[in-house]
Parts: structure tokens; sequence; C-alpha cells
């Protein structure tokens, strides 16, 4: 492996667009720069599976439970739901991670222009794993419809509970279906919907599944489409909206049967009107004319791989994407939209390839939503560039090796549309730098499988409504996540999100290195989150987890609820995070649950150890930032003989428990107390605090 260069270092555009005329010389620096119940958040109707009071609540504490059974809509359109998680890709239980370095490097032979340390995993949902404890008694026959945590369940055993993936389909659609409208189970809540995979779309055959719904099949509008739906060789049927095959037996120069605005070359339809550029002359009746990427034009080939993107002033039409005519500057020479670059650039680009796309502009009418990134391909703004998704949409698809982002804003209009970036299974070593992501009505960026580096720079806010709390960035499938910003870089926030910041379910993984600053701030900061800053709920049933690696994390002022909360069964390991001025516990840990099972394992759980403290703190004095509960809150079931390892942490005081004989902790028996440094509830249970006492 050779060293690694950062992705922004090698996206500087302005000298760039400056020599071929698109910008003014000059144009400066690209952008870059309480305590609890045990069911502390469980609704009242959760009373079979309610745990004794630990603690007095705090003050004006909302008594409800994040909703993460999800809704048809947490399924980020996966056209694949049922059948893309495959967990035996991950049989080494991590991220094979080097140990110095938890990103991963991307080698530079075998993309130089676009070196940077690759991230974790993340695409498609398999069965989610809904919160525990919504499981709500007295309920009617078996398969009747009923209300678990206002979702749609089904009765099991006189209980409401959430179906099954994919095992309830069938009695979901008898369940719910009124009319025409079928229903089938995703992610444990009988939705509508009508397919999981494209193969399930027969009405008729060749639609795509979760296009612009999730679980629904959707018409296609182009051929970029249909190549990220079915592969390489379908092409759209623009007047049916299905995807077909691309093969021709006409002649070459001749419009494709199939589609009108392909082109039959070799046999083969492509998006265009030429194959050779005798046949442009012959058109156009001027020599000077060539066939470029299948389009007779004026236009110079592109050079450097490199395809200019001009919304004010681009040509759709005519345009290669060099932004030159004849070695001039020439404006209609660069592409209008995202999408249509894309074509030109087809399904396997070269390593290195890139789409600059020219600001102060906004890419919005005429992009087909989600823009399917390719393989070995950036997306990179010049200048202030928002992409404006348009309500119902979702922003990028990150899908296949060493596609990234970077540069953008990424604008979810008034929390309308759906996903800003989806991390879908084929995504590996893809990443996301200089990046903006606010006001989607789902998750920021969600990750259901595959792997994702997040860079400096990163801020996914404001993401989900009151009514459908959401995180900033959602971690599920088998997913997985490196982020990373040290010292000296500008901040990456998920922060001011309606439900988390962070969320890791399934067997999902994030892998966070950081640097804390005070009052809030660092290079990896998850603030003002409703739930929690950190919220990790692995399925513990699943094989071979992958750990979570949390060092340098700030979470602060999260309200009503915590700086983070871990369930039993998950795989952590945090060291030097920053966990204050939280309304409730800095850092809560509670069983996993699902239905009658519950995990109170904790061995996998690293807050600190003898010899390698934790160095996190917790907790402060009173008016100093304080958490509202407990600095660390341990809230386990009684006789789960649990010992949560939290050595060498910094309580109130400040009191460095990684000192020599720092003293005795605050801790009043067996309750989460308010502004105490720590609490246990649960006969059997601890909290190994070394050095301090508790």
């Amino acid at each position: 492996m050779t060293a690694p260069t950062r992705l922004a270092h090698f996206l500087r555009p302005c000298a760039l667009l400056a020599a071929l005329g698109l910008v003014a010389a000059g144009c400066g620096d690209d952008p870059n720069p309480d305590g609890g119940t045990a069911q502390d958040l469980a609704k009242a109707s959760d009373l079979t599976m309610a745990k004794k009071d630990i603690a007095q609540p705090l003050p004006d504490l909302p008594q409800e439970e994040p909703d993460l059974a999800g809704t048809p809509e947490d399924l980020a359109n996966e056209a694949d739901l049922a059948n893309e998680a495959d967990l035996a890709g991950n049989q080494n239980g991590d991220f094979d991670l080097p140990a110095a370095d938890l990103a991963v490097e991307v080698d530079l032979a075998m993309n130089p222009d676009l070196a940077m340390p690759a991230p974790p995993d993340l695409t498609a949902l398999p069965d989610l794993t809904p919160l525990p404890d919504l499981i709500v008694p007295g309920c009617g026959a078996d398969n009747a419809p009923c209300q678990v945590n206002n979702q749609n369940g089904l009765c099991k055993n006189n209980l409401c509970a959430p179906c099954a993936d994919p095992a309830d389909d069938a009695a979901c659609n008898k369940a719910y279906t009124v009319g025409p409208t079928t229903f089938l189970c995703a992610a444990g809540v009988c939705a509508p919907g009508n397919c999981k995979k494209n193969p399930d779309c027969l009405n008729p055959a060749g639609q795509i599944c979760g296009l612009a719904t999730p679980n629904l099949c959707g018409k296609c509008a182009n051929d970029a489409q249909c190549v990220a739906g079915y592969g390489n060789g379908f092409v759209c049927n623009p007047m049916t909206g299905t995807c077909v095959s691309g093969a021709c037996a006409l002649k070459d120069n001749t419009a494709c049967a199939q589609n009108g605005a392909d082109v039959c070359c070799a046999m083969a339809c492509t998006p265009g009107n030429c194959c050779d550029d005798q046949y442009c002359k012959t058109l156009k009746m001027n020599n000077a004319y060539l066939c470029s990427n299948h389009t007779c034009t004026l236009c110079d080939v592109v050079a450097n791989k490199t395809f200019l993107v001009d919304p004010v002033n681009g040509n759709d039409a005519g345009a290669t994407g060099s932004g030159t005519g004849g070695g001039a500057p020439t404006a209609a020479c660069a592409f209008k939209t995202i999408s249509r670059a894309l074509l030109a650039i087809g399904p396997n680009p070269p390593a290195g390839t890139r789409v600059m796309v020219k600001g102060p502009s906004t890419v919005d009418m005429g992009e087909s939503y989600p823009i399917q990134v390719p393989a070995n391909t950036t997306i990179i703004g010049s200048g202030a560039v928002t992409v404006k998704v348009p309500g119902n949409g979702s922003g990028f698809n990150l899908a296949t090796p060493l596609s990234a982002l970077a540069n953008l804003t990424l604008d979810g209009s008034g929390n309308t549309a759906l996903n800003g970036v989806l991390v879908r299974k084929g995504a590996s070593e893809c990443g996301i730098e200089n990046l903006v992501i606010k006001d989607f009505l789902r998750e920021g960026i969600l990750v259901t499988d595959g792997t994702l580096n997040i860079y400096y720079g990163v801020s996914s806010t404001n993401n989900g409504t009151v009514a459908s709390r959401r995180a900033g960035l959602r971690i599920n499938g088998v997913g997985k996540v490196s982020i990373k910003s040290t010292a000296g870089q500008p901040q990456t926030s998920f922060s001011g999100n309606s439900g988390f910041g962070i969320l890791v379910e399934a067997a999902g993984g994030v892998q966070i290195i950081g640097a804390p600053g005070v009052n809030g701030a660092g290079t990896v900061v998850a603030n003002n989150n409703y739930y929690a800053g950190l919220w990790i709920q692995q399925t513990p049933t699943l094989q071979n987890l992958p750990p979570n690696v949390i060092n340098g994390l700030v979470a602060w002022t999260n309200a009503p609820y915590y700086g983070v909360r871990l369930y039993g069964g998950a795989a952590v390991k945090m060291r030097n995070c920053y966990i204050l001025s939280n309304a409730s516990h800095g850092l809560i840990v509670t069983p996993w649950v699902s239905g009658m099972t519950r995990n109170n394992d904790t061995s996998k759980i690293d807050l600190g150890k003898l010899g390698d403290f934790g160095k996190n703190t917790f907790q402060a004095p009173l008016g100093q930032a304080q958490n509202q509960g407990s600095g660390l809150c341990f809230n386990l079931d009684d006789n789960a003989n649990q010992a949560l390892q939290a050595a060498g942490n910094i309580f109130a005081g400040p009191k460095d428990c990684s000192g020599m004989n720092p003293g005795a902790l605050v801790r009043i028996a067996n309750t989460c107390a308010k502004n105490s440094d720590v609490g246990f509830t649960g006969i059997g249970n601890s909290i190994i605090t070394a050095n301090c006492t508790n």
C-alpha cells in the first residue's frame, strides 16, 4: 500500500476551470473549509416487558421509545432487500483495518487520482431488528392486524409484535390490503409494497423495485437507471418505462427501436446519435464535426478523465463535457446535468474519473434521482454547488467501488426528499468529504451494505421530523463506516437531527477517529440530537458482529435523552470521548430485547481496562456542563451478573480514574441518580471504575 492522500487534495478545480474560461481567474479556494427506568424509553402500553423502576424519573423526560422497527421508507429504495444481506462476507468479525489507523487505505497504484482511505460497509437492509420492548399485550387471533409502537404489526400468541420479514409477507397482505394496494413485511412493519427485488416486478416486467418509493415497482426514465438496476446491456424503453435488452440488429448509426434517444452501434444500443466521425461529418456537412461519446459535436474530446458540468450554461444536446471547442473555452461544451455526464462516462469508467460541477449553481431540474455514481468516479463541486433533491427523491446512490462525493451541499427540500446519500451492496472504499447533507425526511446518510469512508468537513443535520425521528447517519444491514477527522482538520458533524446523530443496528459497524475539544467542540461531534448522539443496537443473534471502535467522539447537549446508548450483545470499544451536558445520562447500557428474549451480555463492551484506560469524560461538576442523569448508567436485569469494564475514565471534579488513588465516585445505591458519576441496577451487576472506587 502506498501512502494515501486526502480526497480533497486532488480536487482542486479552480485552476482548471479558469484555464477553460468557465470561471474568472483567481476564483479563490475550493470550499473546504433521569435517571431512568429499565424501560426508560418504552411506551406505557409495554406492560408485560416493563422492568422495575430503578430511579426517580427526571423532570419532563418524555416517555417514548424511538421507532427502530422502521417504516417502509426505512428500506431506502433497496431493490433487493430480502436477499442482499451477506453476513458470510464478514466472517472475521472485523473491518480488517490496520491497528495503527482505523481507516483502510486505497492503493494509489489502483487509483492515483482518487487515493483515499477506505471506509467500512453500507447498503441493503436485511431483517431489521425492531427496538426492544415493543411487544404489546392483548391481541386477537394470530396474524390479525394490530399496532405496535404506532406501526402495523401482527398478532402472535395474543401479543402484537413486529412482522417477520419475509415469512409474514402473505400475512401482512391479508391483514392490511384494501382495494388495489398490496402489503408486505418490510423491516418488521406491514407496509404498502409489491416488491423486494427487481424480478418481483411483473406487471409489467422490467420495472425497478424501489426506484421512487421503497418496495414499490417504478418505471425507468433513462438507460443509467436500467444499468444500475439490471446491469450492463439493458436500456430503458421510455414508452413502457421498463428495462429491456439493449441488443439491436440494425446497421450502425441507426436509432434504436427500444429507445429513440439511443443509437445502434456494433449491435448494441447506447445513448447518443452516432457511431463514427464520418457519419457526423456527412450528416452535418462539416468536416469539423466529430462523434464523441456517440454524439455529433464540434466540442473537443474530454481530457484527463474530467467531465465538466455547468448547470447554468451547459448543454446536454451536443456537449462532450470537455468545456472547450476547437481548443477554446466553450461553456456549451460542458454538460448541463450530472445525469447526462454520467451517461457519457458509461458504467465502467477508468480509475480517477471525475465529474466537476461548476458553481455557484443549483442542481435540480433535469436530473434522474437518485443519481447513480459509477465505479472509480468522484462527483465534485467547484465553488458553491447545491444539489436540491426533489420531494420523494433521494440524492446519490453509492453502490460501486471507489465512488465518491465532495464539495457539495445536498438539500432535502424542506424535509420532503427522502435520503441524501444511500450506500448499498457493491459499494467498497467509497468516500465523502466536505459535504453538507441537510433537511431530509429520513436519514441524511443511510448505509445498508458495503463500506464508506467519511472524511473531514461532512455535516449531516436537521434530518427527520418530529413525526418521524431519524438519524444523521444510520448504519444497518451489514454496512460499515469509518469516520475520520483528526486534530486541525475541519469538523465532521452529525448534529441537530430529529432522532439520532449516529445509529448503528443489525450487523452494521462504525469506527471513529476524532479529536475532542471543549464545550462541545471537536473534529467528530454528535450534538443536539433527540434520542442520542450515538446509539449502538447491534443484533446479538447475528454471527461475527463487527466491532465499533470509537475514539475521540464528542456527544454534547443531546436532549431529552442520552449522549450515548449501548445495548447488551454489542461489540464496542470507546476511548478519549467527551460525553457531557446531555439532558439525561451521559452513557447508558441496557439489555437488548426481542420478544421474550433479553440479552444482558456486556462482555464485548470496553469503556476502559487496566493497562488500557478509557480516558472518556462522562461527568462534570454541577453547573459545569454536567449530564443531568448519571455520567455512566449501567441498567441491566437482576442476576445478569455482568461487570462493565470502565477503568480509567474522568468524572466530576474532575476526577481522573487513570491516576493514582483518585478516590471514590458519587453513586447512589441501586439507581442511576441525577447528577451522579455512576449508577447501576440489578442484583449482581457492577462497574469496574479503577482506579476510582464506587
